[in-house]
């Protein structure tokens, strides 16, 4: 293989101040000694670095740096203590050379590589000694081949042809869900009602890919767009005779199917698609009942009074909050008015509208907490509704929540068998110091709670739905108790001595074996 040489340039650590003042600087060998060996191997590196410049003079230096000459490969030195500047300058350098590769190398870059391909437009990061990699890269190597490297090649989301190709593929004919069905009959035991029978004997459908709205919470609203390093990606579904020839080999295959469960994020995206599924629906009087997941403000009466004529008996929906205010901060574009209308008549015409809500936001307060509790309890006393509540915000990698939240109840974990251990994150400690006393002490009492429940329904499945009422009235009494902790002037003082206590809710957490599963919080 002929190679050709490179035009390469290699960046020093961007401490983004002005350090000469207060350090001894000095060239950065690291990045001198790969160059040399470089420049050694048939290519023309060099190296720049802006220590010795202003700090408000960088972003002139470093475009007029790269106005010299087109270079092929542009390298960075990252550490610890650079890396948000280093990854500012990647920026700035792919706005100016866009067809350059770009490189990140040093001891930062091999520990937060996700981190720099993530978030920067660097494709390749360095782990260990970056010489051989460096000039493999340099001399042409298929990237697969080059020891030393992790790189990124950003994902092509599916269109909708090829979406729904592969949803028919899902081998729905083989797949055991018999097995399932039996294991929770046998934990039921012979009391059974038929609402705990069509729920277990539910088969899942994803119709639509993902959902576009961008809750702050959510990380499934940004991965393809993040993978795929697009600003936005337009979702694909599966409709029409494509869904129903699915629907149909299910029930031949799976002819003990009761519930058919559509789990992607907002089944009502298009209501227009909606009703034309439930009218072909209608024609074929197929004897199963359907779930689906709608945002709460899609609906309206026509759909609903079509969807119940098809079947459908339960509607998933993320209200997340009965405080408007606070809707805004979570992210949630949602029409509230319409939203609690919407739950009106689901309950009007016999569909039973499951509400999942978000008391103890980051930046919630015990009046936002309060109100939602009581807006929740309000709309399930009545039977017709039921709720999954979340206590806290669980900070999932790739959600905004995630990026801009600091203040994380957290764990170092030892992996089984291995002497690596990691963090673990369990939810987002609210900023309010009521609220977050709030979350304390409903993990310090749910236990016994949910352990009574347990007893009295002589049941091991505690499911979101029959522990809803459970969490809002504990949750009810311990707002009363805080509320009057604070008419007492007891706020300050004992609330913060609380919160400062690390170990208080893992150790909470650790005897709430539930949790594990994601249902308590």
């Amino acid at each position: 293989m002929t190679i050709q040489m490179k035009k390469i340039l290699l960046f020093a650590p961007n401490m983004g101040r002005d350090s000469a003042a207060t350090k001894w600087l000095s060239p950065c060998l690291g990045i001198y000694r790969i160059a040399g060996y470089l420049n050694r191997n048939g290519h023309r590196a060099e190296c720049f670095d802006t220590a010795l410049t202003p700090a408000d003079q960088r972003e002139s230096a470093i475009r007029a740096k790269l106005a010299e000459q087109q270079f092929d490969i542009i390298g960075f030195s990252v550490l610890e203590e650079s890396l948000i500047h280093d990854i500012g300058c990647m920026n700035l350098v792919k706005s100016v050379c866009p067809d350059a590769v770009l490189v990140a190398g040093g001891i930062e870059a091999q520990y937060s590589y996700q981190e720099i391909l993530d978030k920067s437009p660097c494709k390749l990061c360095i782990l260990g000694e970056g010489e051989e990699p460096m000039l493999a890269i340099a001399d042409g190597a298929p990237f697969n081949e080059i020891p030393g490297i992790v790189f990124k090649n950003p994902a092509v989301p599916l269109s909708v042809d090829k979406f729904r190709e592969v949803t028919e593929a899902i081998p729905y004919e083989t797949m055991p869900y018999e097995a399932y069905w039996d294991y929770y009959k046998a934990m039921y035991g012979g009391e059974l009602t038929e609402k705990e029978d069509r729920n277990i004997h539910t088969v899942r459908i994803f119709t639509r890919n993902y959902c576009p709205m961008g809750c702050k919470f959510c990380c499934s609203t940004n991965q393809l767009a993040d993978a795929s390093e697009r600003k936005a990606v337009k979702p694909a579904d599966v409709v029409g005779d494509a869904l129903i020839g699915i629907i149909l080999r299910i029930i031949k295959s799976h002819p003990r199917v009761k519930t058919l469960y559509f789990t992607d994020d907002n089944f009502c995206l298009d209501l227009r698609k909606v009703r034309d599924f439930c009218e072909k629906i209608i024609a074929l009087n197929l004897e199963v009942s359907f779930i689906c997941f709608s945002r709460l403000d899609n609906l309206d009466e026509r759909t609903i009074v079509l969807m119940k004529q098809a079947g459908f008996r339960l509607v998933n929906m993320g209200l997340e909050s009965f405080s408007e205010p606070l809707l805004k901060k979570y992210g949630k574009k949602l029409n509230y008015q319409k939203a609690m209308d919407n739950i009106a008549l689901l309950k009007i015409h016999g569909i039973t509208p499951f509400m999942s809500v978000i008391l103890c936001g980051p930046d919630a307060t015990l009046e936002d907490v309060s109100m939602t509790v009581d807006g929740m309890i309000a709309q399930l006393e009545d039977g017709l509704a039921e709720a999954g509540v979340n206590v806290a915000v669980q900070p999932f990698k790739g959600s905004y929540y995630f990026d801009h939240c600091n203040d994380i109840e957290s764990e170092i974990v030892a992996i089984p068998g291995t002497d690596k251990t990691i963090k673990k994150n369990y939810f987002i400690r609210a900023a309010d110091p009521e609220v977050r006393e709030l979350q304390y002490r409903f993990l310090e009492t749910y236990h016994d709670e949910v352990k009574m429940k347990r007893e009295m329904d002589r049941t091991g499945h505690m499911t979101s739905s029959s522990q809803a009422m459970v969490k809002l009235r504990l949750l009810k009494k311990l707002i009363e108790d805080l509320v009057a902790e604070r008419a007492d002037g007891e706020k300050v003082k004992e609330i913060n001595g609380k919160v400062k206590d690390a170990r208080r809710g893992i150790d909470a957490i650790h005897k709430l074996e539930i949790f594990r599963s994601g249902s308590v919080l």
